[in-house]
């Protein structure tokens, strides 16, 4: 019968590898124009999905935030199926890569509702995402498995009436295995959000505009330069950058 003890290695195995394939399309994303960001992709799905009164509601709550908290919100819930998909591998591996593998596939196809992604780098991006977090799946879950019942095995009777290995002795064995899962899966992590960051970092640079000076333009006939109506409840001409945002 397993535990919570020995679930834990597991989630925390699916949750990293997860992590490790998310963190891999957005360098991808970063470094190549014309490959999806999946967190982005997946969250403009839910924007062309929300139900009316969504949107305010949430502009509401986080105000010119929103983008962001959608993006952590698409985010953990992609961790929580990783770390469910951990706990599924333990025993049916196959049904565990397909589902992996179908969300990959629902993160490329919902990239190629961005004008500017390319199909082709869309699908290899997606493999390369495929890849990185089937790999990293397996062998986190050879760390996180095998040490699970070896333990309870040591201290059984071997039809002697003696124990095959004294309990105490069990009990006192380090676990290296799931020391080298936390060592290796915590290396993962870390590595996954330097690469995730830089390419989110990458990622914006590309959107945004090219410097350079703006085009000279004459007021209307008729207008000084300066002008303002001051009409009541009418925005000024000119406002501060900060109060200059479109939600």
């Amino acid at each position: 019968m397993t535990n919570a003890r020995d679930n834990l290695p597991a989630a925390f195995a699916g949750l990293v590898a997860t992590g490790a394939a998310i963190a891999t399309g957005e360098l991808l994303a970063g470094l190549i124009a014309g490959v999806p960001s999946p967190i982005l992709s997946v969250g403009r799905i839910i924007v062309d999905l929300q139900p009316p009164g969504a949107k305010e509601l949430v502009v509401s709550l986080f105000g010119t935030a929103d983008k962001l908290a959608l993006e952590v919100l698409v985010l953990a819930a992609a961790l929580a199926i990783g770390a469910g998909l951990g706990l599924l591998a333990r025993g049916r591996a196959g049904l565990a890569s397909t589902t992996l593998a179908a969300f990959v596939v629902l993160g490329a196809v919902a990239g190629l509702r961005d004008p500017d992604v390319l199909p082709a780098f869309a699908v290899a991006g997606g493999l390369a995402e495929l890849a990185v977090g089937a790999t990293a799946l397996d062998r986190l879950l050879r760390l996180a498995g095998p040490s699970a019942d070896a333990g309870r095995g040591n201290g059984r009777d071997d039809g002697s009436g003696e124990s095959a290995v004294p309990s105490t002795l069990a009990a006192a064995t380090p676990d290296w295995s799931r020391r080298m899962l936390l060592l290796r899966g915590g290396g993962l992590a870390f590595a996954s959000i330097a690469a995730g960051a830089v390419g989110r970092t990458l990622l914006d640079r590309q959107r945004v505009p090219a410097a350079g000076s703006l085009p000279a333009v004459e007021a209307p006939a008729g207008l000084p330069a300066g002008a303002d109506f001051e009409l009541p409840g009418l925005t000024p001409i000119v406002v501060p950058t900060e109060a200059f945002y479109r939600i």
